[in-house]
């Protein structure tokens, strides 16, 4: 993505669509403050301010600009960002090969969800062949730490005889947490596959980035986004299933 500078100067840079979000409140921000001190420089309408990479817009009007004419490139410029940023998003052609690992991570998902689980699978695959696949346990086990992950990297270890997974690849349906972050990282994982971000508890690359933290003895490459409509919508679906009894309760007590 390209974006012009005031001065001419032009920048390369691959933003995310939180990134561009960022970037457009920012702008916005900074163009309301300049737009409040207008009447004391005596400018018709402010020149937009370069922001760097995060300022996309910087340079496109000019100073006798009108407000109409603004507010309507503004809301044309912020839609084209957001679609090319969504679109960076889509796993390229070569990532292929994992999306039949993460639909089976989401089969096995759908089953946790069923058993009154947290819906969230995880598979191992090393060399093409699938080791072990998991889902969440901790409301059958009474383990705190029966995660998706976490599991299936103890039945991954049994099954090829040693904990050193340096060949194997992690496919989840939701961003590990930093429990199973730190179980991957030991685990000597090569690679870790996700589907949606976790914003509550996000390790990978949402909250922290324990998997590539040069300060560790060992990084993971991280691939997120396979898949990850699917798997957010398996969740927002469990969730408001659970909600929905409540609700049910309180119209009945009326």
């Amino acid at each position: 993505m390209q974006f012009t500078s005031s001065t001419g100067e032009t920048s390369t840079a691959s933003l995310t669509p939180v990134e561009v979000a960022e970037g457009v409140g920012a702008q916005r921000r900074q163009l309301r403050r300049n737009i409040d001190r207008r009447g004391a420089s005596g400018d018709r309408w402010p020149q937009l301010v370069h922001g760097g990479a995060h300022a996309p817009i910087a340079g496109l009007m000019g100073a006798s600009t009108s407000p109409r004419r603004f507010r309507a490139t503004m809301r044309g410029l912020t839609m084209s960002l957001l679609r090319s940023a969504e679109a960076e998003l889509e796993p390229p052609a070569d990532l292929a090969p994992a999306l039949a690992p993460m639909r089976l991570a989401l089969e096995v998902a759908e089953q946790a969800g069923r058993s009154g689980e947290v819906p969230v699978g995880a598979v191992v695959v090393v060399r093409g062949q699938v080791v072990a696949v998991a889902h969440n346990q901790r409301e059958c086990l009474n383990d705190p730490t029966a995660h998706a992950e976490i599991i299936a990297l103890r039945a991954a270890a049994a099954a090829l005889g040693g904990w050193r997974l340096v060949d194997a690849e992690l496919y989840v349906t939701m961003e590990p947490c930093p429990m199973c972050a730190g179980a991957v990282v030991n685990a000597r994982i090569r690679r870790l596959v996700y589907g949606c971000d976790d914003p509550k508890a996000g390790a990978a690359r949402t909250l922290y980035r324990l998997l590539d933290d040069a300060r560790l003895n060992h990084q993971v490459e991280v691939v997120p986004g396979v898949l990850a409509a699917e798997s957010a919508a398996l969740l927002k679906s469990f969730f408001l299933r659970l909600r929905q009894p409540a609700a049910d309760l309180r119209v009945a007590d009326r």
